[in-house]
């Protein structure tokens, strides 16, 4: 991003789990926008990287993704308290709430529990001394569900952050998955198929009641097919 000309101060560092020299990286090249979710990345940015501007990654409901990143990133409401305490303790800045709902989300009101999961987020860095600026909300949008998604994250912003104008607050995206789901194409040679008993079917019919449905077909060994990207998940 850097050597496309971007701004270092439009560059958020956004992984919650970054080797030190990472870091250090970061601090050269004057990126300070970065996130954490867990005490010994507050650590090592302390160490590192002072001055840093920082935000706080939050857990969420990702059960309505295709890819759940929640399974290995973010705090939960429960720590985030203890873990601006010791970023104040540390002299770190906090500006900011984070979340992703998990790429490829199909259902839009992940996001608008997660938008009011990130209130309260808010709220406790008030009471830790705190006065956020940033809110990102992620990725996940998926191309099929965008219009209804957008719908969902506007209302839930205007209940749950109705004054954002007046405090300057920035909302950011990272809607990755949006942009390249329909840029690639995959060509592959099937080989074998495994077909699952009918009792195996009916349970991941149930464990999957809301997950979208696939549509499957005899394919002959040896078949080539040119897959479209969603479909390699």
């Amino acid at each position: 991003m850097l050597g496309l000309g971007v701004s270092p101060s439009r560059i958020i560092f956004a992984n919650p789990c970054k080797a030190t020299s990472f870091i250090r990286h970061a601090a050269k090249t004057n990126v300070k926008m970065m996130t954490f979710d867990n005490l010994d990345e507050l650590c090592k940015i302390a160490r590192s990287f002072p001055m840093a501007k920082l935000v706080i990654r939050i857990h969420t409901d990702d059960t309505k993704a295709l890819c759940r990143l929640n399974l290995k990133f973010g705090a939960s409401l429960v720590a985030v308290p203890s873990l601006l305490a010791k970023a104040k303790e540390l002299g770190l800045d906090v500006i900011g709430v984070s979340f992703h709902v998990g790429s490829g989300c199909f259902d839009p009101s992940a996001f608008a529990d997660a938008i009011q999961r990130s209130r309260t987020a808010f709220d406790m860095g008030k009471d830790a001394g705190y006065e956020f600026s940033m809110l990102d909300i992620g990725g996940g949008f998926e191309d099929a569900t965008f219009d209804a998604t957008a719908l969902t994250i506007s209302s839930a912003i205007n209940a749950h952050f109705p004054d954002r104008r007046e405090t300057g607050l920035r909302i950011i995206a990272e809607p990755g998955r949006y942009f390249v789901s329909k840029a690639f194409s995959l060509a592959t040679n099937v080989i074998a198929r495994r077909t699952p008993t009918s009792a195996e079917s009916e349970v991941e019919k149930q464990e999957n009641s809301d997950a979208p449905s696939v549509r499957c077909m005899f394919i002959p060994p040896s078949t080539t097919l040119c897959l479209r990207y969603p479909s390699l998940h």
